[in-house]
């Protein structure tokens, strides 16, 4: 998968801008931005998304399932790459400014079966407003390939007879 975005200014401790790849209501893979106490950040996320359970900011990124990118600039565009490998199940993701070939990706390890979502969200902390405005998605494509002829998709039940 590849995209452009458009990463919005977050400007609360206790507010992140998600943009998720689900399978059903189960997150793979997002891009997260938001702000944590050492200051701006944007990363991977493997798996569902730690939510602001206390007034502590770092409760949104307080996970080993975190992965943060060297770019943190907001508001300008950044491509997207995600390759999901369903049958290592891990995922590649890198971002880089749109305007700049170079990026170090993030591998991320996730568990699904397909991808059935592309969702924006946006998660605060109870009292503090969200006011994400500036963002955007362009220049979005899927690709995919084959999956390798020894890959299980399907088991089916045994049945007895008798």
């Amino acid at each position: 998968m590849h995209f452009d975005c458009k990463v919005p200014a977050v400007t609360t401790n206790q507010h992140t801008f998600n943009i998720t790849l689900q399978d059903g209501d189960q997150a793979l893979v997002s891009v997260r931005t938001g702000m944590q106490a050492s200051g701006r950040t944007i990363g991977a996320f493997a798996g569902p998304l730690p939510g602001p359970t206390r007034p502590n900011p770092e409760n949104f990124w307080s996970s080993e399932r975190y992965h943060e990118f060297a770019y943190n600039t907001v508001n300008i565009w950044y491509t997207v790459g995600i390759e999901l490998d369903f049958e290592t199940m891990q995922a590649t993701v890198s971002l880089r400014p749109r305007d700049d070939a170079n990026a170090e990706p993030s591998v991320v390890p996730f568990e699904g079966t397909r991808i059935s979502s592309f969702v924006l969200t946006d998660e605060r902390e109870s009292e503090n407003n969200i006011n994400t405005t500036d963002n955007g998605i362009d220049n979005l494509f899927f690709f995919s390939k084959p999956l390798s002829g020894n890959t299980i998709t399907e088991v089916l039940p045994i049945r007895s007879f008798g």
